[in-house]
């Protein structure tokens, strides 16, 4: 179970909130509901905004032009859009404007969130590299974080939040109305596309898992030519091995036709990408192109890391896993030889000064006077009394250093212990590989995203209607077609070597094993049989998850629907298929069409609350005006549905249109732990923020 709870927000010159603004989320009622509420345009959509920057570094925002739904990253500072009234786009700079034009060009996010016990501070702040910033590059980003006073080195900020909260599921947990609106989707049959499928396996971990499953493949036939490099001694394999050596050359033969059709599909590749590049010259195409510039720099580098991720992952399962097992027991005695090394080094520290202390008494006896080792100051001459004196203490003193050297001696050489356990130190451990997984099941999910933004933007530049970018985009069709059709050569290639594999399979299984076998013959084929045993097993336990987790949505979903739906003796219940295609079930069980915006919406956000509480993630959850197409009765249940008994924060935001706040405080008072009323300052159109409920 990951559960976050926010303490603080603190937001400066962020969209409409000009200056620092503070919401304080901490409470000791045991509460978990919070309301916000404002007219549109005050501010509600930016809160959520920031919260989004300050985990990710960026926020998109869509518009719906001509029944399509476009989506762009908002710059932090853009000086096209301040030069009129008439300048701005649907895209707003995230720099407040009152801020720009007074030449304040610092903006900055703060979180404080509790999690796993521990506390952490995010901050994201971004300032001017240069005295009038005029666009992006212009200002530098730098994130900060600390947990427990600890900070974080900067490149591993990303991945720690990643970790806690991957930006591929964030849309679940800060609801917008268009997130909304997309999900609707999943209400009709046949309509539910990949992109939501896989959003919605990407929540519950799925992707994650399904990857696991090719180690077990790799480790099968590891062992398996192990199995073969043992057998061929044995004289009545010879025609077995002559056929296997046949079926191997054609495989080899098959991956090099695959290594060279790859290069020819980058050739293709290369060119494309040339033309982009003459492309990016001409302004008619300048806003596709840098999408797919952005869409292609990001597809190359979630590449990389998937790349890079598979590599860490099998160097971790494959390598001394022994350490990790001893790590925490090397933890504990390097913590003890540390101790140990500090005490010895007081303890030396004290023989030291004491020693210095002896000698200088010393001087004293025998010559009436010394000169201080730290000072340099000579004493007076002493008196037969006071010789006697410093006599009995120099006695004293020389037995209390005998004593500690003595204790000296007992503390060994903890230093040199310290030293030789670093070589068994591993930095691994089990939430490593958990962590590699789930980076791994985002980074596909991501890189899906990104391969299907670049086909949507290649569809955009088709319809350009210049001379210039007609032939070049014909060029690139043509490219990419030839491209395609040597696609298909690869995949009929790899089906070619699929079939050799599979053959070679059945053939290496017919080979003989002398029945006095050595014990590493024994270790090889258990090996495999467990391999190929994970394999299945692994499989079925997939398949059984699923359709566990499929049922979980399927009921939360239901016991949502039915608590907020004004007639719930109506209905049945929300059924789910395979697909995260959804329906509404009559109390007959029969299907029943949802055609309503405002029933689409309730329903979206049904799906919502199962997928939420199935995933075991208990974060805050943000829904920004959710009654935009919702009736005040459901909207009402809705938000008692929400607020009433819930362990995890919920935050509702809405307009006058949506929950009032008179109402909403008379009815559900007592249920929240705070509550906000954004407005207008009196002077201009920055958000003022006033609590209501402390």
């Amino acid at each position: 179970m990951i559960h976050i709870n926010i303490q603080n927000l603190e937001l400066t010159n962020f969209g409409s909130y000009r200056g620092t603004h503070k919401f304080d989320f901490s409470t000791s009622t045991g509460r978990m509901g919070y309301a916000i509420f404002g007219e549109i345009g005050r501010g509600k959509t930016t809160l959520i905004n920031s919260l989004l920057w300050a985990l990710y570094g960026e926020v998109e925002t869509s518009v719906e032009l001509e029944g399509r739904i476009y989506t762009k990253k908002r710059p932090i500072i853009d000086s096209a859009q301040t030069q009129n009234d008439f300048s701005k786009k649907w895209n707003l700079p995230l720099l407040n404007f009152a801020a720009y034009e007074e030449k304040d060009y610092t903006m900055s996010v703060s979180i404080k969130f509790e999690h796993k016990g521990s506390t952490f501070h995010l901050l994201r702040e971004a300032k001017s590299r240069t005295p009038r910033p005029r666009k992006n590059s212009d200002i530098a980003v730098q994130p900060h974080l600390s947990i427990d006073g600890r900070t974080v080195s900067a490149q591993l900020i990303q991945p720690e939040i990643e970790e806690i909260i991957p930006q591929k599921i964030s849309k679940f947990f800060f609801v917008e109305v268009d997130s909304i609106k997309s999900y609707s989707a999943l209400l009709f049959a046949g309509e539910s596309s990949g992109g939501i499928v896989e959003d919605i396996e990407a929540i519950l971990g799925m992707p994650a898992l399904e990857h696991s499953k090719n180690d077990f493949v790799w480790l099968s036939e590891y062992q398996q030519k192990s199995i073969e490099s043992i057998q061929t001694t044995d004289k009545r394999n010879k025609s077995i091995l002559r056929t296997l050596e046949g079926i191997d050359k054609r495989i080899d033969s098959i991956r090099r036709d695959i290594d060279l059709i790859g290069k020819d599909i980058d050739k293709q590749t290369k060119r494309i990408e040339e033309i982009d590049l003459e492309l990016e010259e001409h302004p008619s195409a300048e806003e596709q192109l840098d999408r797919l510039k952005r869409a292609k720099e990001n597809k190359s580098k979630l590449e990389t890391t998937l790349k890079d991720s598979y590599d860490r992952r099998r160097s971790l399962i494959s390598k001394d896993a022994w350490k990790i097992l001893l790590q925490p027991k090397i933890s504990h005695l390097s913590s003890h030889y540390s101790e140990l090394s500090k005490k010895k080094e007081l303890k030396s520290k004290t023989l030291t000064e004491l020693e210095l202390s002896c000698n200088h008494a010393e001087l004293e006896i025998n010559k009436g006077g010394a000169e201080c080792k730290v000072c340099g100051n000579i004493s007076e001459g002493l008196s037969k009394k006071e010789r006697e004196a410093k006599a009995d203490d120099l006695i004293t003193n020389r037995q209390i250093a005998v004593d500690l050297k003595a204790e000296i001696e007992l503390f060994g050489t903890p230093e040199h212990d310290l030293v030789s356990l670093s070589s068994f130190r591993d930095s691994r451990d089990s939430s490593q590989i958990e962590t590699l997984e789930d980076l791994i099941s985002r980074t596909t999910m991501d890189l899906f995203d990104t391969k299907e933004k670049i086909k949507s933007i290649n569809v955009e530049l088709e319809k350009a209607d210049v001379l210039k970018v007609r032939e070049l985009q014909a060029e690139k069709i043509a490219c990419i077609e030839l491209r395609g059709s040597l696609k298909d050569e690869r995949k009929a290639a790899s089906r070619a070597e699929s079939d050799d594999v599979e053959e070679r399979v059945k053939t290496a299984s017919n080979l003989k094993t002398d029945e006095t076998a050595t014990p590493a013959m024994t270790k090889l084929t258990k090996t495999k049989k467990i391999a190929d045993w994970l394999t299945n097993t692994f499989d079925k336990t997939l398949s059984t998850y699923k359709k566990n987790a499929r049922i979980s949505v399927e009921k939360l979903a239901t016991e949502a629907w039915l608590s907020m739906t004004p007639e719930p003796e109506k209905y049945r219940g929300v059924k789910i298929n395979e697909r995260w295609q959804t329906e509404v079930l009559s109390s007959n069980g029969k299907s029943l069409p949802i055609g309503n915006p405002g029933h689409r919406q309730t329903l979206a956000v049904c799906i919502f609350d199962g997928l939420r509480k199935t995933s075991g993630r208990k974060f805050p959850t943000f829904y920004d005006n959710p009654g935009s197409n919702i009736s005040d009765v459901v909207l009402q249940k809705m938000a008692k549905h929400f607020w009433d008994n819930t362990d995890d924060q919920i935050v509702m935001l809405s307009h006058g249109g949506g929950l009032r706040k008179q109402n909403t405080m008379d009815l559900y008072g007592n249920k929240l732990a705070k509550a906000w009323e954004l407005s207008y300052s009196s002077e201009n159109t920055t958000t003022s923020v006033k609590e209501v409920i402390q």
